[in-house]
């Protein structure tokens, strides 16, 4: 005869009652489930911000006031830019006290079609003026692009040396940029020569320049600042004593700043709705406990009058509810991992996140939490039912049992 513990007991209680075992397992494993979606999604948000201000090597960037959204959302979610303004403003602009480095850039839009092999977002770069660029180009022994050709982020096809067409033109791809986790990963850098030559399409013309000379447009200038000088303050100065400009000087710190306060909003809504599943689930496992125990008065009645002791009672619920929490919690977190996983892309084209954190040990540390505190709402439940039979004697347990 196999001998029994208050473990054994405690587990083979929630398998005779399948379905309320299975129920409580849902409430836990949709709690562990929702904090390490969350806590995923919120980090590697504000991760992705944090990447690409630290690839971006400038301080201040001048685009067009009115495009000012749409270089944010093509700088933080990957999106397609496709502006100018004349570059007469550059000269101008390179005066100003405290800089000292500016270099244009231009932007053009290549949507996926028969002109094209990828959507991917091209950027011309001043190779003599240029330092966002250039260190890349250093690190993979490339001294200058030639016309026609290209270097691809980490997320364009093709290898070093293979042709890609752009514009009904073939570029050749002299290097590949490693994985950014930023949204240069889908961009295509070429030099300014090869920008002028796509330009004089008829079809790009009309589209992107309207009456403009190719070689008076640009769409950006990245500006560093000397040591010691505030951001914020030459944008500021730029922005005054450049009248008449289309374009605005924004410091990289305020442009991201928008973006961090919507994580944050993000970050709160989403704690007060964990804090409300948190809530939810106790209350529904410790209902179902509560029910489950008044119906199990008279069995807890006869175990105690049969020599089982109250801490022997206590062991095997205690067993159940940390059970049912220790499973759902895993149970979510495996799930959702695997979910997210699964589909990232979508995720990450939804939200806008060029990438999700790598950390292999921040994902182990956010499932371990999500796993604790669904164990410890199982644990809760627990107590509340332990505290219900602990005020009763075993003759009121069976009485109240029977009735």
């Amino acid at each position: 005869m196999r001998k029994h513990n208050f473990i054994t007991i405690g587990l083979e209680n929630l398998l005779k009652q399948k379905v309320r075992t299975v129920v409580m397992i849902l409430f836990t494993f949709i709690l562990s489930a929702s904090l390490f979606l969350s806590s995923i999604v919120l980090k590697s948000m504000q991760a992705n911000v944090d990447r690409t201000v630290n690839r971006m090597g400038a301080d201040i960037v001048v685009v067009p006031e009115e495009y000012s959204d749409e270089y944010k959302d093509a700088l933080f979610q990957g999106g397609l830019c496709n502006f100018n303004f004349d570059k007469m403003w550059y000269e101008k602009i390179v005066q100003i006290k405290g800089i000292t480095q500016a270099t244009p850039q231009l932007y053009i839009a290549s949507l996926a079609a028969a002109c094209c092999d990828a959507q991917v977002q091209l950027v011309a770069f001043d190779q003599e003026t240029d330092f966002i660029v250039q260190p890349w180009l250093n690190k993979m022994h490339i001294d200058e692009l030639k016309p026609f050709e290209v270097v691809v982020g980490d997320d364009v096809s093709g290898f070093e040396g293979d042709k890609i067409t752009f514009f009904n033109k073939d570029f050749t791809i002299a290097g590949r940029l490693e994985n950014t986790g930023t949204t240069y990963d889908t961009c295509v850098f070429i030099n300014y020569e090869t920008a002028y030559e796509i330009l004089q399409t008829e079809q790009l013309k009309n589209l992107t320049l309207g009456n403009h000379d190719p070689e008076s447009v640009i769409s950006s200038i990245m500006i560093r600042v000397e040591e010691n000088i505030k951001p914020s303050d030459v944008a500021r100065n730029i922005n005054f004593r450049i009248e008449g400009c289309p374009a605005k000087a924004y410091a990289i710190s305020e442009m991201t700043n928008s973006i961090s306060n919507s994580i944050e909003e993000f970050s709160i809504f989403s704690r007060i709705l964990n804090y409300l599943l948190f809530f939810l689930a106790v209350l529904a496992v410790i209902c179902i406990f509560v029910i489950t125990i008044q119906q199990r008065r008279s069995e807890f009645g006869v175990l105690i009058t049969l020599g089982a002791t109250k801490a022997r009672l206590i062991g095997i619920i205690l067993v159940e509810g940390l059970t049912i929490g220790l499973i759902g919690g895993a149970l979510g977190t495996i799930c959702s991992g695997g979910v997210l996983y699964l589909f990232k892309d979508v995720v990450m084209l939804r939200l806008g996140i060029t990438a999700f954190v790598m950390d292999v040990f921040y994902y182990f540390k956010i499932g371990m939490s999500a796993v604790t505190v669904s164990t410890f709402t199982g644990v809760m439940a627990s107590v509340c039912a332990i505290i219900m039979i602990s005020r009763k004697e075993p003759l009121e347990l069976i009485q109240e049992g029977n009735v």
